[in-house]
């Protein structure tokens, strides 16, 4: 099994984090492994009123943190401000000065939704995954240093649960990072909620990981360390079996939806490490999941959170090839004006815009206008 045999781009979110050396990935938004909670009636989230952006995180000091780059040989920033003294950039007068999308239709969408996500991971509907994914965008389209995790996410403002999840996750950010060495607690990480670990065990082992299976969390963690602790025939079968049969049609942001794609990211995961060329029922697997994610996407209208989902995957898995013109377009056409994406795709009612939601659809806009970018592993 050839590793990037097509065109590949990222899905699932990941930061990189300066103190821990660790990124933190994702597929998708954070969700619950619940049917309920992809129902269209989830708590609504906050609402940007205006064209301006939230403020950014606030510092942990008086002095504020300072991101800087050149624009026509005028300095650019982006200004972490005080509690006292919040900053926020215009996505509306931003210009950063790496721009290899310069020349795409899509190049303001582009620009505007960068901004947007520079300027609102304080936000409820942003988190730690969505710039893990907005990372590995910086790092693939050679963005501007401004857009990587560790300039734009403050470790020292997350819980200890948030910073134990991205260190289980660390594979993501640091070569050669073994998640056992790291002693990651089991009672910091929600995942394990339910596992009894035998005698006094403490932290997060093989046999925990084990433990998760293929849920929609664990299928991903367990590609992640695919060549630490191995993974079998039966956990192969069943992730192809969930891949391919998973309802997802009918319903908005379908749960199933996001269980096929996370089956398919985890495929992926599998070809990066090396892992899939042990596995004969994974030699011709890979035209059906395409068929999947463009069927999820033209179920979900082109415009929600699960669809760009799709089609992010689908540029991870390498199919460009299966996303029309038309589709792009209506993409393009969905953002807000404020620079990001509602991720119900808008029907009707108040927006609800998303990170999650955001950073898929500028990934998707980043493929189509960079084409011919350098295919880099998510796992580095």
């Amino acid at each position: 099994m050839k590793i990037f045999t097509k065109k590949s781009g990222v899905v699932i979110s990941l930061l990189t984090i300066a103190a821990l050396g660790v990124l933190l990935p994702s597929c998708s938004a954070p969700k619950q492994e619940t049917s309920e909670s992809m129902s269209t009636d989830e708590t609504p989230q906050p609402v940007v009123e205006t064209v301006k952006p939230a403020p950014v995180p606030q510092a942990t000091t008086e002095v504020a943190a300072i991101t800087e780059w050149e624009v026509n040989g005028k300095k650019k920033r982006i200004t972490h401000g005080t509690p006292e003294e919040p900053k926020a950039l215009d996505p509306l007068t931003f210009e950063p000065k790496l721009r290899p999308y310069a020349d795409s239709p899509y190049a303001k969408q582009i620009d505007t939704a960068l901004m947007w996500m520079a300027a609102n991971q304080n936000q409820r509907t942003c988190n730690w995954m969505d710039y893990g994914i907005l990372d590995y965008l910086q790092r693939k389209f050679a963005l501007d240093d401004g857009f990587a995790g560790e300039a734009l996410v403050d470790l020292n403002k997350m819980e200890p649960e948030k910073l134990a999840e991205i260190n289980l996750h660390g594979r993501v950010g640091r070569a050669g990072h073994n998640f056992a060495d790291a002693k990651i607690l089991l009672e910091q990480v929600s995942l394990f909620a339910r596992y009894t670990p035998e005698g006094d065990q403490k932290y997060i082992t093989a046999v925990a990981l084990e433990y998760l299976g293929t849920s929609i969390s664990g299928v991903v963690l367990r590609a992640m360390y695919c060549d630490q602790v191995k993974v079998d025939d039966a956990f192969i079968d069943e992730l192809v079996r969930q891949a391919m049969e998973t309802e997802f049609k009918g319903k908005p942001n379908s749960f199933g939806g996001y269980f096929v794609c996370h089956m398919i990211w985890a495929y992926q995961w599998l070809n990066e490490l090396g892992c899939a060329e042990a596995f004969t029922q994974l030699a011709d697997v890979e035209d059906g999941f395409a068929d999947q994610l463009v069927a999820i996407a033209k179920d979900q209208g082109l415009k929600n959170d699960l669809a760009v989902e799709a089609m992010a995957v689908l540029y991870y898995l390498g199919y460009a090839d299966r996303i029309p013109q038309k589709w792009l377009d209506t993409v393009a056409a969905a953002q807000l004006e404020d620079g990001s994406w509602d991720r119900k795709g808008g029907d009707g009612r108040r927006p609800m815009p998303q990170g999650h939601t955001t950073v898929l659809a500028l990934w998707v806009l980043l493929e189509n206008a960079v084409p011919d970018a350098e295919d880099i592993p998510w796992l580095r």
